[in-house]
């Protein structure tokens, strides 16, 4: 009988864990490192963006694993791609169980639709993307959310001496649209935003204020919502938010704004009526530090690994191509319409190799120089009427926020 552990959840199984993921702190990965470290025998693999923190196997961003995992012999592979990405090469001769998690699908879909292909378990952090990978053939696809770290992510005692606190990426050029709600919230209110902040360093933040403004990237149930409950803050959030509602209840664990005057009015409201505010951020805390964590998602991990033991086999050519497609789109997503175009024509052909030639061709495609890429990108972005909205919307809150500045 193998080792076990007892960690709040039960007496459990340890397996023996591949983690492979570029390090780069703050990131879920990070957290699900230090949750697997409580409930498997874990090795890490793979690229860092911090040359003081190397994983077990310290490996560039393209390497292959096989010998990796000739080495540690794990029972399960688990894959993160971004933060600092890592693509393993030689995933097709891989045996063990492959899990793939990816977040952050609002920005990446054009090339995860293909790389998910590639692995017998598949896990999104944004439920309603699991629809949309079950429509491109990824059967085995399982809602993770994000969660807190019940050490990391915890109140610390201090006073709450900020009206309003928040901790995340700013910048006007890339997200204009937070930028402004965040300057009214500093013109309006007594605040502290910061970046580049995470773990304890972010949680005395949000411990000494009283509410945590969280904005969205696109409807997406982000971190900081976990973040912020766990630290037992008030957590004021954006709608719409995908499927919060399964997992909180507003006015009872959070509270919502739709528009400027809405977030103002909530935030008046709220700091007026104190008591109030304590009691939802005491009951969302509590809710948030029971039944979402990181420990409790890997053992969800776990336990669908378990009900679903087929492993997929994928043919080395196939492999191959899907691996190209999700370089291409990585790098270039304009050129996924003109991809699917090129590989439906060769399909309707009577070539006796297809899979070959799409592989060559693409690797072909993959080759242009950079000038004519560019071109096309340029011309293919202005066709497409979804960039139109998006770059309308980013006018629009540049001249509020630029407006708001001055």
């Amino acid at each position: 009988m193998g080792p076990s552990v007892i960690y709040g959840l039960g007496k459990r199984k340890m397996r023996k864990v591949l983690l492979a993921y570029g390090y780069q702190q703050g990131t879920t990965p990070f957290y699900y490192e230090r949750a697997l470290r409580k409930l498997s025998t874990l090795t890490t693999a793979g690229p860092s963006i911090d040359v003081q923190h190397k994983l077990d196997f310290p490996l560039p961003s393209l390497a292959p694993l096989l010998e990796v995992i000739q080495k540690v012999n794990p029972d399960l592979l688990l894959l993160f791609p971004e933060g600092k990405n890592f693509f393993p090469q030689d995933l097709e001769k891989i045996t063990i169980p492959k899990i793939l998690i990816l977040s952050d699908l609002f920005i990446s879909f054009h090339w995860h639709q293909d790389y998910a292909h590639l692995f017998d378990l598949v896990f999104i952090t944004q439920r309603k993307y699991i629809k949309k990978l079950q429509k491109k053939g990824i059967k085995h696809v399982f809602w993770l959310p994000n969660a807190c770290d019940l050490e990391l992510h915890q109140q610390i005692p201090l006073r709450r001496i900020y009206d309003v606190g928040f901790v995340g990426t700013i910048n006007p050029w890339h997200n204009p649209r937070r930028s402004f709600y965040l300057e009214l919230i500093k013109k309006n209110f007594h605040s502290c935003i910061k970046t580049n902040l995470w773990g304890r360093a972010m949680s005395r933040v949000y411990s000494q204020s009283k509410i945590v403004f969280n904005i969205n990237g696109a409807g997406d149930l982000n971190m900081r919502v976990f973040e912020a409950l766990s630290c037992g803050a008030l957590l004021l959030t954006d709608r719409p938010v995908d499927s919060i509602d399964l997992l909180f209840q507003e006015g009872e664990h959070f509270i919502s704004y739709r528009s400027p005057s809405g977030m103002l009015n909530k935030i008046n409201f709220y700091l007026q009526n104190y008591k109030q505010a304590q009691k939802i951020a005491s009951q969302g805390q509590k809710l948030v530090r029971e039944k979402h964590t990181y420990l409790q998602r890997v053992q969800q991990i776990f336990n669908t690994l378990d009900a679903n033991k087929k492993i997929k086999i994928l043919p080395p050519s196939e492999t191959k191509i899907l691996l190209l497609k999700t370089y291409l789109k990585l790098n270039y997503p304009f050129l996924e319409k003109e991809i699917q175009k090129l590989k439906n024509e060769l399909q309707k052909s009577k070539l006796k190799s297809k899979e070959q030639l799409i592989f060559l061709l693409l690797s072909l495609f993959s080759r242009l120089k950079p000038n004519y890429r560019q071109r096309f990108i340029q011309f293919y972005k202005r066709l497409r009427k979804e960039y139109l909205l998006e770059l309308r919307n980013w006018i629009y809150y540049q001249f509020k926020w630029q407006r708001l500045k001055k």
